[in-house]
């Protein structure tokens, strides 16, 4: 999945709501905390798009654990 690579106080920065029902909530990955780079369409992230879009991008393999 390709996604946005952020470091932790980039993160911070930018973790929240936007508009009434959008939400940006970086998760953690191996390099650092990552969004999907599919929210660089979606106008309620405009505000951050610029900034978000100048971060780097790269292929990220999700690995979902069961603790069951």
């Amino acid at each position: 999945m390709n996604m946005i690579l952020l470091t932790e106080e980039q993160a911070n920065s930018v973790r929240g709501m936007y508009g009434e029902y959008s939400m940006l909530d970086p998760f953690r990955v191996v390099e650092g905390w990552a969004l999907p780079i599919k929210i660089l369409d979606k106008p309620e992230f405009s505000s951050v798009k610029d900034f978000l879009s100048s971060l780097p991008q790269q292929e990220v393999t999700l690995i979902i654990e069961d603790d069951n």
